[in-house]
């Protein structure tokens, strides 16, 4: 693969690796998607049903985050959260303003997913409900513990 692979996310079963792709143009610019390949570094069939999923023009989408049963990415798109089924269907915006340095974290129960926006961390639900602040300033920075209910 020519280009750039960053933000590299190991599924909990270990079978799937996925990551953000940059394609570089001679022109100077630079366009990222999803990819996802097995420990050998084959393409997998996950995500085919992401609309979209491509070089520029359709939407940057980087930094992946696999839910902790595998079966959904959390990632970045326009500044936004969002979320997908491992296999691309059903993308749904989770968040707006989601900052673009760093990627979301999901706690261990799967109740949560971390992010951040303009440097403060922010928790919000799967399904998008409860979106809260939590802090000041700072970054995910790894995994988050499991989160008391509110």
């Amino acid at each position: 693969m020519s280009g750039s692979q960053l933000d590299p996310a190991v599924s909990p079963d270990g079978r799937r690796i996925a990551f953000t792709h940059w394609n570089y143009c001679e022109g100077g610019t630079a366009s990222p998607k999803l990819t996802v390949v097995d420990p050998f570094g084959r393409t997998t069939r996950d995500l085919e049903r992401l609309h979209k999923n491509g070089y520029y023009p359709d939407p940057e989408r980087a930094s992946p985050a696999w839910s902790p049963d595998g079966t959904r990415l959390a990632f970045r798109k326009a500044k936004g959260l969002f979320l997908a089924n491992r296999d691309g269907s059903r993308e749904r915006r989770l968040a707006r303003g989601v900052d673009y340095s760093d990627p979301p974290a999901w706690s261990r129960d799967g109740r949560w997913i971390a992010f951040t926006r303009s440097g403060r961390i922010y928790v919000v639900r799967p399904d998008g409900s409860a979106l809260r602040r939590l802090t000041h300033g700072g970054d995910v920075g790894g995994w988050l513990p499991s989160l008391p209910r509110p």
